[in-house]
């Protein structure tokens, strides 16, 4: 597990240059840069030794970082280097361009696998400044977890690209690979009937007995996810949630901030990093289990973007995730209701920008 986005380009550069068969990346963003020129320029070299490089971005994640035309300058860089832009933007299509490819996902050989919240521009790993240090976390993945990250990266190409791509062609044998714990990856399609990242979050706080340390971005509850905080409080759980003290949606930051009020009525801990923006999206419970992934705990993730995450029990990283967060909230401002703005004019405002926070 990574703490920074800097240390984890760092090991995505060192495990790149490794690369033999395939690389399959998968991202919400990516924007010309540093970081991203540096991958690129491994791509490239990778690609002319045989290597099979497949790219997904989202169209909606990359409308002001990549020109419409971007897909087929990757193409033209080499044969070996194929690209899909998820979901085009269309007119007069207002229901399916929410629907938005959110995950973040690195498969190199089969063998090792990244994600989190991490995606490919400058400012995750602090090369450009754009709402104070840029807080995030992601993970790396070796042995037979990898397989989950390979399986949801082809489910998304194959659905969206006429070259069909056979799993078990990119399934590594890591059967040498011995590791402490359970590592399981997994994926949210807004097109199921269940929803699973929402789920995932709900049954880990549920079984919590002792403690919850929540990193998220945004904090944009429904009645079902707030309600399972606050009777996890209720049983005696101490739970704790940081959010950034440095906003980068400023409307969404009032409606997160609206969310505090019953939640720190009910006993929850709220901490805002005063350093700058948290982009992570992790839970940890009981010091025992915990997940990192792409879903923020807001009605878009929840509900209508395609994510990914890692459910851990028992492992290292689990661990890392803890003291990571204690050290985050340490940077951190806890937040009390005086610190809130509840007058009349400010409540009123807060209700109704929470009627608009599905579209959000």
């Amino acid at each position: 597990m990574e703490v920074l986005g800097e240390d984890y380009f760092e090991g995505i550069l060192n495990d790149l240059c490794q690369a033999k068969k395939f690389i399959f990346m998968e991202y919400f963003i990516i924007e010309e840069g540093e970081m991203w020129g540096e991958i690129l320029k491994i791509l490239v070299e990778k690609a002319h030794s045989g290597v099979q490089i497949r790219i997904i971005y989202d169209d909606i994640g990359c409308f002001q970082t990549l020109s419409w035309e971007y897909r087929h300058h990757l193409e033209e860089l080499h044969t070996n280097i194929r690209c899909v832009v998820f979901n085009r933007v269309k007119l007069f299509d207002d229901v399916v361009v929410n629907n938005r490819d959110h995950r973040k996902i690195l498969v190199i050989d089969g063998k090792v696998g990244f994600t989190g919240g991490i995606n490919i521009a400058d400012e995750y790993i602090n090369k450009k400044v754009k709402y104070g240090h840029w807080k995030d976390i992601g993970i790396r993945l070796e042995g037979s977890g990898v397989w989950g990250l390979t399986c949801l990266f082809l489910e998304m190409w194959n659905a969206n690209n006429d070259e069909k791509l056979s799993p078990l062609e990119y399934k590594y044998n890591s059967h040498d690979i011995i590791c402490k714990g359970f590592v399981q990856p997994f994926g949210d399609n807004p097109l199921a009937e269940i929803e699973v990242g929402q789920n995932v979050y709900i049954d880990m706080i549920n079984q919590a007995n002792e403690s919850i340390y929540i990193m998220t971005p945004y904090l944009i509850l429904d009645e079902m996810t707030q309600n399972a905080i606050i009777l996890a409080t209720t049983r005696g759980v101490q739970v704790n949630i940081l959010t950034p003290g440095m906003p980068d949606k400023k409307t969404v930051y009032r409606i997160t901030r609206s969310n505090y009020i019953s939640l720190i009525k009910a006993g929850v801990r709220i901490f805002e990093y005063t350093a700058g923006f948290i982009h992570a999206k992790s839970i940890v419970v009981d010091q025992q289990v915990a997940m990192i992934g792409t879903i923020n705990l807001d009605y878009r993730s929840l509900y209508l973007n395609f994510e990914c995450g890692v459910y851990m029990y028992g492992t290292q990283a689990v661990d890392d995730l803890y003291v990571d967060t204690i050290y985050t909230i340490l940077k951190s401002k806890q937040i009390r209701l005086a610190d809130l703005e509840l007058n009349g004019i400010g409540l009123v405002t807060d209700t109704i920008l929470r009627v608009f926070a599905p579209l959000m």
